[in-house]
């Protein structure tokens, strides 16, 4: 499986079973180690841990059987700090599907205490990432929720707004960006086409959005090709 592969077979996934195999372990510490040095964050992987969760759900679906999860934490000074959260985050999620496992992004339904303890002095704690083993098929409240969520899914359409007609790889980077995870499937970032340059933003620019910013822009990135700067409206540059 290739990255474009586990872009469009990622889905969320809220019931784990069992534990994972140390090699399995060792290749998502080297995975995270990886994308800590290509996007200047530190996660880390707390393992085998169910009381990082507890039983705790939300509004917007329950989680169970969880063991391990990503912390995803960077330096509190890093002024783009969410948006590297989102490139390095999603980027260990799309290995861990490559790998067969479980994902999903969570913003707030943990055990805070517990996961902040893991996080070094001069680190902020952005979100954590569940992985680990689930059955082939979703259960029926992981199908539910999966529903609303692709029901939400933005077309390539909504997502773009283009002067002209734009080149094959800026719709093809835009429709890999449709399946970008965002909170209740609202994917609130805009792609531009103008100029010749292509932009990226969203429109609140609040915590929230600048990591879903860098999820969509690494879609975005490994369709087309290329690299976005940092900050919101910033633009694409081309890979030659």
């Amino acid at each position: 499986m290739n990255d474009l592969e586990a872009i469009r077979t990622r889905i969320a996934r809220r019931a784990y079973r069992g534990e994972m195999t140390e090699a399995e372990l060792r290749q998502l510490q080297k995975v995270a180690l990886e994308a800590n040095l290509q996007y200047g964050m530190d996660m880390t992987l707390l393992e085998d841990d169910p009381d990082a969760f507890g039983g705790v759900t939300n509004s917007y679906g329950m989680f169970s059987g969880v063991r391990s999860l990503f912390v995803v934490a960077g330096w509190t000074n890093e002024p783009n700090l969410q948006e590297r959260a989102g490139y390095a985050g999603e980027r260990v999620v799309l290995e861990a599907t490559k790998l067969g496992l479980g994902t999903c992004w969570v913003g707030g339904t943990y055990n805070r205490e517990r996961v902040l303890a893991s996080v070094q002095p001069g680190h902020t704690l952005v979100a954590v990432i569940t992985v680990g083993h689930v059955k082939e098929a979703p259960g029926l409240l992981e199908k539910t929720v999966g529903r609303v969520g692709a029901d939400k899914r933005k077309t390539t359409e909504e997502m773009m707004q283009a002067d002209g007609t734009p080149p094959a790889w800026f719709t093809a980077g835009v429709e890999a960006a449709t399946y970008a995870p965002s909170n209740e499937g609202r994917q609130p970032v805009r792609f531009a086409w103008k100029g010749g340059v292509a932009t990226a933003a969203v429109p609140d620019d609040n915590e929230l959005q600048r990591v879903e910013l860098g999820i969509a822009k690494l879609h975005f990135e490994i369709a087309a090709a290329g690299r976005f700067a940092y900050g919101n409206g910033a633009a694409f540059t081309p890979a030659e």
